[in-house]
């Protein structure tokens, strides 16, 4: 496969996840190049429309991995990418069963904390990750909470600027027993 070949994959058409989570999950090592930030982007974007369409449960197990690290490597400097990757996470999050560790929490909370007042948008996403995670994981609830992510959405509720959004952080917080 040579790098003219995503040329060939029409992102906005393409119902191909295997292909496009391969590619995301190399981190364009499958080109042998690194991805940049708008070639990810635009990936993120046809796998975000295809978990709209597609059962979440066949999806989200897939993409989890090439996702959260798509999300950890674009953090903070392209947030628009970031947003794009909790944007699937969100959706497939109550889905993935088994997929919930301490290191993705730990990613969760450095990208709140990375991404401030100025980026809104991503601590909504982040407290419908969590929401996803505590009703589709059981004990979920639990281990997040005993790495800290209570003040992490403490914290969202002061960023989120929207005050319609920020019922996002209660849900979280039901969700998680509190």
């Amino acid at each position: 496969m040579s790098l003219t070949d995503l040329s060939d994959i029409d992102l906005e058409e393409t119902e191909d996840f295997a292909t496009v989570s391969k590619i995301l999950g190399s981190q364009g090592s499958v080109f042998g190049e690194e991805l940049d930030a708008e070639t990810a982007e635009s990936l993120l974007d046809a796998l975000l429309r295809m978990t709209s369409t597609a059962p979440r449960a066949e999806l989200g197990g897939e993409a989890w991995g090439p996702v959260a690290a798509c999300a950890a490597e674009f953090s903070p400097g392209e947030p628009q990418v970031v947003e794009v990757a909790l944007g699937i996470l969100a959706k497939v999050s109550g889905s993935c069963q088994g997929k919930l560790d301490e290191a993705f929490v730990a990613l969760l909370k450095r990208v709140m904390d990375e991404n401030g007042d100025d980026e809104p948008t991503i601590q909504e996403q982040c407290c419908l990750v969590v929401k996803g995670l505590a009703e589709g994981n059981e004990g979920g609830g639990g281990m997040m909470l005993g790495q800290g992510i209570e003040a992490a959405l403490d914290e969202a509720l002061g960023k989120i600027q929207n005050e319609r959004n920020k019922k996002y952080v209660a849900e979280a917080k039901a969700a998680l027993g509190l």
